[in-house]
């Protein structure tokens, strides 16, 4: 062993301590001064450590407070993205649901605008025109009552009608001017059929006519066809009444002769424009009702009798004028008609015609009267009013 290492080794006893009673044992003065060194050494080994130990608890820490910043770095984007796609689903929820009132206010905006046009479109189509209620009443001639009874108007029956509208008077010239300059009827052109000679044409027939005569516009229209009747309450989104419907209209429920009552004209006031004194004076062979006098020698300006009104207040449905109905015609179609609505013959020829005109006696213009025309025929040929289905609007 060397001196060194025994002198070492003696010291590093000596350290440690030895009992009270041991005796030191002398160190070298070498051995001292190594074993210092190596003391020191030892400090700064464990200084060293320590000082890496402190480094490496800062690098700990740091790191912790850099995954730490890290994390709320993180948790700050992830909660400002839950915000934004939050801020943005809000706008959207906003949005629809102002989408959705809008859309609601435009629905409710156009339904408040249907009903005003639909009503400002009933005003204008129910207009001088009169409701005439669903129900029942006796059509044709009832012999018991009217010894005028014609076979065509045979036999009385009980006929039921849903509710409908008709015009309250006869379509004026002015009113038909109104569709010609629309574009929508055809102008009148009155012309005698073909088989007529000319000694069977009264040399004044055209004055008959009132289209294109001066101070007419009141007056009923008249020297049309069939079609030109049609065709001008189809203009007015209506339609020609069906013979029942006119019927009914004139006579109300109680199976009266004419619309103002059982009397026949001349036994009371002014009711109706018929063959009268007045129509006689510039024609004197023209058969008349005796004792009568309406004041004028043709037509009337519209609405000119209201003490011959029907029940329902409908003017002028006996004389003015004769009116077109929309029923083809057939003499005993009362025979074998349908009990409800009914619409007339499938087919025929020719179109009923109801009323009489200024041109009929009394015996002509009570309301069971039935009459027909070729469809197509204008000479001399009646005016007509319209209708439209009560339901329908």
């Amino acid at each position: 062993m060397s001196a060194r290492l025994a002198a070492a080794l003696l010291y590093v006893a000596v350290s440690m301590g030895c009992g009270r009673d041991e005796v030191p044992v002398p160190v070298p003065e070498a051995g001292k001064s190594e074993l210092q060194a190596a003391a020191r050494r030892g400090d700064d080994s464990v200084r060293l450590a320590r000082e890496e130990a402190a480094r490496a608890m800062e690098e700990a820490v740091r790191a912790r407070d850099a995954a730490r910043s890290a994390q709320e770095a993180t948790a700050r984007v992830v909660a400002q993205e839950a915000a934004r796609k939050a801020s943005l689903d809000g706008d959207r929820a906003a949005r629809a649901e102002a989408a959705r009132r809008a859309q609601e206010a435009e629905r409710e905006a156009e339904r408040k605008a249907d009903e005003e046009r639909r009503a400002a479109f009933q005003e204008r189509l129910h207009k001088g025109m009169i409701l005439i209620p669903a129900g029942t009443f006796r059509m044709g001639c009832n012999d018991e009552l009217d010894p005028g009874c014609g076979d065509e108007e045979k036999p009385v029956h009980e006929v039921e009608l849903d509710a409908y509208w008709i015009d309250a008077t006869e379509v004026t010239v002015a009113q038909f001017k109104e569709c010609v300059d629309s574009g929508s009827c055809d102008k009148p052109s009155p012309a005698p059929p073909p088989s007529w000679g000319d000694d069977d044409r009264p040399e004044d027939w055209r004055w008959a006519c009132t289209w294109g005569r001066d101070g007419m516009d009141s007056h009923p229209v008249n020297c049309v066809s069939w079609t030109q009747a049609r065709m001008y309450c189809r203009y007015r989104f209506k339609r020609l009444p069906t013979e029942a419907e006119w019927e009914r209209a004139a006579r109300g429920t109680d199976g009266r002769r004419y619309p103002w009552g059982n009397e026949a004209p001349g036994s009371g006031g002014k009711v109706a424009n018929l063959a009268d004194d007045s129509a006689a004076r510039p024609r004197p062979g023209l058969e008349v009702t005796k004792g009568y006098d309406d004041g004028f020698r043709g037509t009337a300006p519209v609405g000119s009798f209201p003490d011959g009104a029907s029940p329902y207040g409908v003017l002028d449905m006996a004389g003015n004028e004769s009116e077109w109905v929309n029923d083809y015609y057939e003499f005993d179609y009362y025979a074998k008609s349908p009990p409800k609505n009914p619409q007339g013959p499938s087919w025929t020829r020719t179109h009923v015609i109801r009323g009489g005109g200024w041109l009929d006696r009394a015996g002509d213009v009570r309301v069971s009267a039935r009459t027909f025309r070729e469809s197509d025929q204008t000479y001399m040929a009646p005016g007509f009013r319209c209708a439209v289905d009560a339901a329908a609007h």
